[in-house]
């Protein structure tokens, strides 16, 4: 299969399949009757609403959530403004019960900013009860703190995407979409309006932002470039359109200059017709999703069992916070080091080591459980039919030893509800002695 045609399959396979978007668009008609008829004293499925976040923006993937805006009428927001303590709390909770009057056996939670609807089907919409103002932006409650409002302006931030997309051969959509991949395989501590500024400001500037799925290859190269490249003290990007301050929720330059690396790797098998360790290397970035249908062939004349399992089968994926791994390396007579020290100066490890690998920080708020899984690579993997990559559940820490060569892996996950919120990754390289 030929690079244009890997990448035409990669963005088709990330699009949310038609049933879905029945089902969605329903819903959102539903959530939108519900409010009027409670708010507003009509039964209009379509006024004071908007689709928002990636779904409103056409930048969404499969796993995205489902985010729109209701506003209410606007004499409303001085009655919880008056509020002596909290008023956006009560704003939310109001609108939480509203909502439930259409799904009362749905799980219907308020959070910070949104009411959450976690459907049984996996499907989540996030809405934000808002106020309309005169300039077309909009209010929204914020319960942190003890309440606040906080402004939102994103119908030029939409328009502005649609606009350049147009423009730009409908490479903008895409490649925020690639990004967005890449975000879930990495766990990568990045926002979706970040996501889809800096895909935008990158191919501002991209000589070849005109050309198609033949030239993906190199615009995914080139943009991760331009990631690892950011500045890491920078604090908030001014976002498309709008120009509003999007702020960094944490280091996403590294993991970028990862996959700049593995993409550098990809285009070298591509052009010595190697597509087999092409595509390992382009699922390393994008994860099972790329070349999906390859994956079953891939192991049938082996000698080998492929037990590799893949988290996005288990659970869906919305990473929204950060996750960091390391490993303690040890063994008898020698003095311990850190496994991400070593890599930094390119050191690779020897067999008879114990390794610790460890959670070393975690944003992740509430009850979630914790996953690893330890994959191991190369020609000695498969000889000795331990591919392993099983996902099994476990704690804070996991002990494994070096026992024979190969470039393997330890990924780490955080599950809450169901979904992956956090995840990280370390290379294991291990030489002969």
């Amino acid at each position: 299969m030929g690079v244009a045609n890997k990448f035409e399959n990669l963005i088709y396979t990330l699009r949310i399949p038609d049933d879905k978007i029945a089902k969605i668009s329903d819903r959102y008609k539903q959530i939108t009757k519900r409010l009027n008829n409670d708010f507003w004293d009509e039964n209009s499925e379509k006024e004071h609403s908007l689709y928002v976040g990636s779904y409103g923006r056409d930048t969404e993937t499969k796993t995205s959530d489902i985010d729109m805006l209701f506003w209410l009428p606007y004499e409303k927001y001085s009655q919880y403004n008056s509020y002596s303590g909290n008023g956006q709390s009560a704003l939310l909770q109001d609108v939480k019960e509203s909502i439930r009057k259409t799904y009362s056996q749905t799980d219907i939670r308020a959070d910070g900013q949104v009411i959450i609807i976690d459907f049984n089907d996996g499907i989540c919409f996030e809405v934000v009860p808002c106020f309309e103002n005169n300039d077309c932006s909009f209010e929204y409650p914020d319960t942190n703190d003890g309440g606040s409002w906080k402004t939102t302006n994103p119908r030029p931030e939409i328009q502005t995407i649609k606009d350049k997309n147009k423009e730009w051969n409908k490479n903008l959509k895409r490649l925020c979409r690639m990004a967005r991949a890449w975000k879930d395989e990495f766990g990568v501590s990045i926002g979706g309006l970040l996501i889809d500024t800096l895909a935008h400001n990158f191919l501002e500037n991209w000589e070849y932002k005109n050309e198609s799925y033949s030239c993906y290859h190199w615009m995914i190269r080139d943009f991760f470039e331009y990631l690892k490249n950011q500045n890491k003290e920078q604090k908030y990007w001014h976002a498309v359109g709008s120009n509003q301050k999007i702020y960094r929720i944490g280091k996403f330059e590294n993991k970028a200059k990862k996959a700049y690396e593995l993409s550098l790797k990809a285009i070298e098998f591509e052009e010595e017709k190697n597509e087999e360790k092409a595509n390992e290397k382009w699922s390393e970035i994008f994860g099972n999703i790329f070349i999906k249908e390859d994956k079953s062939v891939k192991f049938s004349n082996k000698n080998y069992r492929n037990t590799e399992e893949f988290i996005e089968d288990q659970f869906n994926i919305d990473i929204r916070y950060i996750l960091e791994i390391d490993c303690n390396v040890t063994q008898n007579g020698f003095r311990p080091f850190k496994l991400l020290n070593m890599l930094a100066e390119r050191k690779i490890l020897l067999p008879k080591k114990k390794l610790e690998f460890e959670i070393t920080k975690n944003t992740a708020v509430g009850d979630y459980d914790i996953y690893w899984k330890v994959l191991n690579r190369g020609d000695e993997a498969k000889r000795r039919d331990k591919i392993r990559g099983q996902i099994i559940k476990g704690d804070k820490t996991k002990i494994e030893h070096t026992k024979f060569k190969g470039n393997h892996l330890v990924e780490c996950y955080i599950v809450q509800k169901n979904v992956v919120i956090a995840r990280d990754r370390i290379d294991v390289p291990i030489i002969e002695e």
